[in-house]
C-alpha cells in the first residue's frame, strides 16, 4: 500500500540538508575556518578534514556548489547524505567503587578509562584507594560510550557497563569487579580410538562478553585456544563466573544426547580456580546424500530445501538442492555408540524435503562416526492444499493462530503435550486479520493438520485431500484450561527451576512411557536436554503455571535431579480454567561412588549410568560422571533396584540384569556402589578371533551367560589383528558370539567355561554354516505376504554328538535366526549360524505354521523345501486370576508363552510372539500354528506357571485354553560350603519333588532374569541361588556334586514369599 506521508517527509529532509549546507558554507569559509570550534563529526559523507577543499560526493559522483550532479541522469532523484553527528570534547567526572569476589572495597587496583568500540587498550588510568573508590578526572567526546576496565596483568580481565557522556552530568557510582584469574584446562580424545584429538578450537561462552574477549585479544592474553598433538588444552585468565566451554573442529562432533560423547559442558568457576575439565570427546560426524525427486516419474526437483533436523522436529543444516535434485549433509550426528561399537545405530536423525507444489517427504536415517550414508533419497508427491477459517467456541475469527503439518508420529504425539519445546513445523502457516488460513505442500489421502492459538487449546482437523483440488476447513479452537501451583521439598520450602509438563491421560500407552521415561532428564555436563527441552519450570517461590490445556484428563510431571520424579494422579482441566495443584517433591535416595581403571586408579570423566528397565511402567534412567577423583554421585532415585555401569555404549549391560551390577536403592538413603575395571574375583578373558579362517578385526562381541547366582551380560571390539578383551567376568559358563542388530543374540558362537579368575585365554575360530531353500505351499505355489523363516538350536541327537559337549541349554532354545522369505520366489537363506543342530521353522501371516524339528547343520545345508498348509491353527488363550497384577514392563504386563512339541523342545514363533501383552485385556489369540500335539505354558514372574499338556492343533481350527494364575513362592538355596563357591559349581545338579512325589520342572524363559520389581532374579552377595515360581506345597529337592554325598532337603513354599533352604555338602 502506497504511503502518501513518504512525499512529506521527503520535503523536510530538503530543507533540513540546505540549512546545514548554509552551515558549512559559513564555517567553512577563508572568514571563519579559523575561529572554528574543535569538534569530531561521524559518517562516512562529511569523513574529512573541514578545511578539505576537495569535492564533497553523494553516491560516488562530483557535487557542484549548486549541488547539482556533474553527469547527466535524468530523472534520477538526489538522494540526500546521512546527517552529520557533531561531537564536542567536554570536561567531565567519572566515579565508582571497586568490588572484590566478597564484595569488600579492593584497593591498589589500577583501572583504565577506554572507549567501548575502539580498539585500542591505552586511556587514562588511576588507582583505587583504600575503600575501593576510583574517579577520572578528564575530557571526553560528548555522545560517546566509554567503559572502565582492569588490566591489571595478575587479576582477571574485567570491566563495568558502558555508559556515555553528557555535558555537564558527572557519571557516578559505576561499579566494577575485580578477581583474581580462574583457569582451566584439560584434553580432547577421539571417542572411537581414545587417542588424543589434535587442532580443537576450545571456546568460553557465558559471562565472557565481546568487551572482555576483544580487550584480551588486544593484550595478547585471550589467544584462541585449540588441544595440541597430546589432546590437551589450558586457558587462563578467566573471571568467574558460569560458562558453558565447547570444543569445535571441523568434520568432528558428538550427540547432544549420548553421555559417551562430549562437545560442551557446564562449569562454575570461583576465584583462583584451577579446574580440569572432563574430557572432550568427539567422532567424526557422518555425510547423509541423496536426491529429490518426484514421485511420479523420478526426475529430479532441483531448487527442494532439505533439512537435517532430529524426528521431534527442529534443524541441525540446511540445504538446496542442484539441478540434479542432490543434496549433502556433512555434519551428521553419527548414532549414540561411536563408530562400530554397540549402540552405534541408536538416536538417529530426520531429513525432511519441501519444494513448491510438493508434499513435505521425510525420512529416518542412522549413520554411523566417519560413514557415509548415499541413496538416501525423497520422492516427493505432489502437494495439496487446505484453506479454512479458525475460530473461538463464539464463531468470532482468531487471527494470528498457527495452522500446521505433524508429519512425524513423534510430532503428532507432541500435540497432546504441554511444557515440552517443540520446533517449528517445516509445513505450517499463520491466519490473517479474518482468521483465514492457506496450507500448502501436504501429502495427498487422510491428513490431520492442526491449528493452535494462544489462550486456547489446540485441536487438530482431519481431511481428505487430493491434488489439484483445494481443501476447504473451519477448525473451531475452544478456551483452554490450566494448571497452577506450587512445588515444596518436604520441609515445606518452594523449589526454584523444577521442569514441569503435562500430558493428555487419555492418549496411548506409548505417550505415558515416553513422557514418564524421559521428560527432565538431562545430562549433567551439558544443561537442558535436547530431546525434550523443557519450557516450563518453577519460579523463585516455586509457582508454576501450565496453560493451553484441553479439558481433559491430564498427567502432571516434575523432574528434578535432586528429588524423586513426579507423577501426578489425573487432573480434570476444564474449559477456560486453571485448577490448582499443589505438590511435595520428595528426597530421593543416592547412588554414590569411584571408578578405577585397568590399573586400580581412579578415573574421572567417566558416564556412569543407572537404569531400572523392568519392574514399573516406565524406564528409569539417569547419568552422572566421575569428577577428577574417580567419584560420582546420582540422586533423586525412586525406591526399587538398578543396574549401574560405566557406560561405553552398550545397552545391552543396561537391558539385561546382572547380579554384579545391581544396587538396591531406598528412599531418602545413600547406598555405594564402586566400579572396576577388573573387579576383584573375577576373570580377565582374551584371545584372538578369526571368522572362517580369517582375522575378525574391528568388530564386535558379546558374552551371555553366567551361573547360578545369576546371568552376566558384556560386550567389547576387536582390534585391527582380531585381538578382544572381556573384563569383570564373574566364574560361570558363557557363549561368546558375533554382535549383531536386533533382539537376539548371534547364532556363531562359541561356549566357554570360566573357572578361575585373573587372566584367562581363549581363542576363538568362528566356522559359519547356513540353511537355504524354498518355501511353497501345497501344490507348489509360492505363499502371498509375509513369511518368516527361523533356526533356533536343539540339542544333539542320538548318534549325531561328537567328543565335545555340543549339548544345548534352555537359554539357547530360546535364541533363533530370523529371515524372510522372498516374496515372488519363497527362496530363504539363514546366514551366520555355528555348526550344530537346529529347528527350522516356516510360519506364515496368511497361511500356517511348518517345522522340521531337527537338522544336522556341521556344514551347510542348501535344498531344504518348506511345504505350509493352506491355514493354520489358532489358540484363544483366557488368563484369570492377574487382575491385581501390576505392569511388569514398559510396555505392559507381559507374559511368557512356551510352546513345546512332543519331544520337549520350545517352538520360536519369531519377533516378539513368544511375549503376551496382558494389560488391555485378558484375552490373547495367536494364530498360524502348526498341527501337532504341544505343551502350551504360560508363565508370569509371582506366579504358578500354567501348563497344558497334549494339547492338540489342528489347521483351521481354533482351540480355546484357559489359564488361571496363582501367587506362588520361591525358594532361596543357599550353599553352606565354605570351600564351595556356587559361582564356579559346575556340575551341581538338583531335582525337586513335591509332597506326592510329583517332580516340579519350570521351562526357562527371559522373565526368569527378573524378578516381579525388575531387579536380578539371583544375587551375587550371597553363596546362594533362588528357584522362582514354586505353587505353594510341601517340597523335597536332592542336590549332586561329584565328589560329596548327595544332600536332601525338605521345605514349604508360600506365596508371596521366598523361604531358606541351607544346604551343607559332605565330603565322600
Amino acid at each position: 500500500m502506497r504511503d502518501l506521508r513518504i512525499p512529506l517527509i521527503v520535503a523536510v529532509l530538503v530543507l533540513i540538508l540546505a540549512g546545514l549546507a548554509v552551515y558549512f558554507s559559513l564555517t567553512n569559509s577563508p572568514t571563519t575556518r579559523n575561529n572554528a570550534r574543535d569538534i569530531a563529526v561521524d559518517g562516512d559523507a562529511f569523513a574529512r578534514p573541514l578545511d578539505d577543499a576537495g569535492p564533497v560526493t553523494r553516491k560516488g559522483k562530483p557535487v557542484t556548489d549548486a549541488g547539482a550532479d556533474t553527469t547527466s541522469e535524468p530523472d534520477k532523484p538526489d538522494v540526500a547524505p546521512p546527517k552529520p553527528i557533531i561531537k564536542l570534547k567536554v570536561a567531565t567526572s567519572i566515579s565508582g567503587v571497586a568490588l572484590d569476589y566478597f564484595d569488600d572495597p579492593s584497593g591498589g587496583i589500577t583501572l583504565t578509562l577506554l572507549p567501548e568500540s575502539a580498539d585500542e587498550i591505552a586511556g587514562p588510568t588511576t588507582v583505587t584507594d583504600d575503600e575501593g573508590r576510583f574517579v577520572f578526572e578528564t575530557e571526553l567526546t560528548e555522545g560517546d560510550a566509554y567503559l572502565v576496565a582492569c588490566l591489571q596483568e595478575d587479576k582477571a580481565l574485567t570491566a563495568t557497563g558502558s555508559f556515555t557522556i553528557r555535558k555537564d552530568t558527572p557519571v557516578e557510582g559505576l561499579q566494577i569487579r575485580i578477581f583474581d584469574p580462574a583457569r582451566v584446562y584439560g584434553i580432547v580424545l577421539d571417542g572411537d580410538t581414545n587417542q588424543p584429538l589434535e587442532d580443537v578450537d576450545i571456546r568460553l561462552s557465558g559471562r565472557q562478553d565481546d568487551v572482555i574477549t576483544r580487550l584480551g585479544e588486544l593484550l595478547g592474553r585471550v589467544k584462541p585456544s585449540r588441544s595440541d598433538s597430546d589432546g590437551r588444552f589450558d586457558i587462563g585468565h578467566i573471571a568467574p563466573g558460569s560458562y558453558l566451554v565447547s570444543a569445535v573442529k571441523p568434520g568432528w562432533i558428538a550427540h547432544a544426547f549420548n553421555p559417551i560423547t562430549r562437545a560442551m559442558q557446564e562449569i562454575k568457576l570461583d576465584e583462583y580456580a584451577n579446574y580440569e575439565l572432563l574430557p572432550f570427546i568427539l567422532v567424526q560426524s557422518g555425510v547423509v546424500e541423496g536426491r529429490v525427486l518426484k514421485k511420479a516419474d523420478n526426475s529430479p526437483i532441483a531448487g527442494a530445501t532439505v533439512e537435517l533436523g532430529t524426528v521431534l522436529g527442529g534443524s541441525f543444516d540446511s540445504v538446496v538442492t542442484d539441478n540434479d535434485g542432490k543434496f549433502r549433509f556433512e555434519t551428521v550426528p553419527p548414532g549414540m555408540g561411536g563408530n562400530n561399537g554397540p549402540g552405534a545405530d541408536v538416536g538417529g536423525v530426520a531429513v525432511r524435503a519441501t519444494a513448491p507444489g510438493f508434499a513435505i517427504a521425510t525420512r529416518d536415517v542412522r549413520v554411523r562416526s566417519g560413514q557415509t550414508r548415499s541413496g538416501v533419497d525423497l520422492l516427493l508427491d505432489s502437494g495439496c492444499t487446505v484453506t479454512g477459517l479458525v475460530t473461538d467456541n463464539k464463531n468470532m475469527p482468531i487471527a494470528g493462530a498457527k495452522v500446521y503439518f505433524n508429519d512425524t508420529d513423534f510430532l503428532r504425539g507432541g500435540e497432546m503435550v504441554a511444557g515440552v519445546a517443540l520446533p517449528d513445523r517445516a509445513v505450517s502457516t499463520t491466519t490473517d486479520e479474518a482468521g483465514r488460513f492457506s496450507l500448502a505442500g501436504l501429502p495427498p489421502g487422510d491428513v490431520t493438520i492442526t491449528a493452535s492459538a494462544q489462550g486456547f487449546a489446540n485441536k487438530n482437523q482431519q481431511v481428505v485431500l487430493m491434488a489439484g483440488t483445494p481443501a476447504e476447513v473451519t477448525i473451531m479452537l475452544e478456551p483452554a484450561g490450566g494448571i497452577t501451583g506450587v512445588v515444596t521439598n518436604e520441609r515445606g520450602e518452594p523449589i526454584e527451576g523444577v521442569p514441569i509438563a503435562v500430558y493428555d491421560a487419555t492418549g496411548p500407552g506409548q505417550l505415558a512411557f515416553i513422557m514418564k521415561s524421559f521428560f527432565g532428564e538431562e545430562l549433567p555436563d551439558r544443561g537442558e536436554s535436547t530431546m525434550f527441552p523443557a519450557s516450563i519450570r518453577t519460579d523463585a517461590e516455586g509457582r508454576y503455571l501450565v496453560e493451553g490445556l484441553k479439558p481433559t484428563a491430564s498427567i502432571l510431571l516434575a523432574n528434578s535431579r535432586d528429588f524423586e520424579k513426579y507423577v501426578s494422579p489425573e487432573l480434570k482441566v476444564k474449559s477456560g480454567e486453571i485448577i490448582e495443584h499443589n505438590f511435595t517433591l520428595l528426597t530421593g535416595g543416592t547412588i554414590f561412588g569411584r571408578v578405577y581403571d585397568a590399573a586400580n586408579q581412579a578415573e574421572g570423566g567417566v558416564p556412569v549410568t543407572c537404569a531400572s528397565i523392568v519392574g514399573q511402567s516406565e524406564v528409569r534412567v539417569r547419568t552422572a560422571y566421575t569428577d577428577r577423583g574417580g567419584n560420582y554421585e546420582i540422586t533423586g532415585l525412586a525406591e526399587g533396584t538398578y543396574t549401574v555401569i560405566r557406560n561405553e555404549g552398550d545397552l545391552m549391560k543396561l537391558m539385561l540384569p546382572n547380579p554384579a551390577n545391581q544396587v538396591k536403592v531406598t528412599r531418602g538413603e545413600r547406598v555405594q556402589f564402586d566400579i572396576y575395571s577388573q573387579k576383584p574375583g573375577t576373570a580377565r578373558i582374551y584371545g584372538r578371533v578369526t571368522l572362517d579362517g580369517q582375522p575378525y578385526a574391528e568388530k564386535g562381541l558379546v558374552l551371555l551367560g553366567g551361573n547360578f547366582s545369576g546371568f552376566a551380560a558384556n560386550s567389547t571390539n576387536t582390534d585391527g589383528s582380531g585381538n578382544y578383551e572381556f573384563r569383570s567376568v564373574p566364574l560361570g559358563t558363557y557363549q561368546i558370539a558375533q554382535s549383531q542388530q536386533g533382539p537376539m543374540p548371534s547364532l556363531v558362537r562359541k561356549r566357554v567355561r570360566v573357572d578361575r579368575e585373573g587372566d584367562v585365554e581363549i581363542n576363538i575360530d568362528f566356522v559359519t554354516a547356513s540353511i537355504s531353500g524354498r518355501v511353497e505351499l501345497e501344490g507348489g505355489k509360492v505363499p502371498e505376504g509375509n513369511v518368516r523363516v527361523l533356526a533356533s538350536p536343539v540339542n544333539p541327537g542320538e548318534g549325531d554328538a561328537g567328543n565335545t559337549d555340543e549339548g544345548v541349554s534352555e537359554f539357547e532354545m530360546m535364541v533363533f535366526r530370523e529371515v524372510r522369505a522372498d516374496a515372488e520366489t519363497g527362496a530363504f537363506e539363514i546366514t551366520g549360524l555355528s555348526p550344530g543342530f537346529y529347528r527350522l521353522t516356516v510360519r506364515s501371516e496368511n497361511n500356517g505354521m511348518a517345522t522340521r524339528p531337527y537338522l544336522n547343520v556341521r556344514a551347510s545345508v542348501k535344498g531344504i523345501v518348506m511345504t505350509l498348509p493352506p491355514v493354520g491353527a489358532t489358540l484363544k488363550g483366557i488368563v484369570k486370576g492377574l487382575d491385581a497384577a501390576e505392569p511388569n514392563t514398559p510396555f505392559g504386563l507381559i507374559a511368557a508363552l512356551t510352546i513345546e512339541d512332543e519331544q520337549g523342545n520350545p517352538i520360536a514363533l519369531g519377533g516378539f510372539d513368544n511375549g503376551i501383552n496382558l494389560d488391555n485385556s485378558k484375552e490373547f489369540t495367536v494364530e498360524n500354528l502348526g498341527d501337532g500335539f504341544f505343551t502350551i505354558t504360560l508363565s508370569l514372574t509371582g506366579y504358578t506357571p500354567v501348563t497344558h499338556k497334549n494339547v492338540k492343533l489342528t489347521a483351521g481350527e481354533t482351540v480355546a485354553l484357559e489359564f488361571a494364575f496363582a501367587s506362588s513362592g520361591n525358594a532361596k538355596i543357599i550353599l553352606g560350603n565354605q570351600d564351595i563357591n556356587i559361582s564356579s559349581a559346575f556340575d551341581l545338579t538338583f531335582d525337586i519333588v513335591n509332597s506326592k512325589g510329583e517332580p516340579f520342572k519350570k521351562r526357562f524363559t527371559f522373565l526368569d532374569f527378573f524378578n516381579a520389581d525388575g531387579s536380578a532374579s539371583q544375587t551375587a552377595e550371597e553363596n546362594a541361588f533362588v528357584i522362582k515360581d514354586l505353587p505353594p506345597e510341601t517340597y523335597t529337592i536332592t542336590m549332586k556334586l561329584p565328589g560329596y554325598k548327595d544332600v536332601t532337603e525338605t521345605f514349604t513354599v508360600t506365596a508371596g514369599e521366598t523361604v531358606d533352604v541351607p544346604v551343607q555338602f559332605e565330603a565322600e
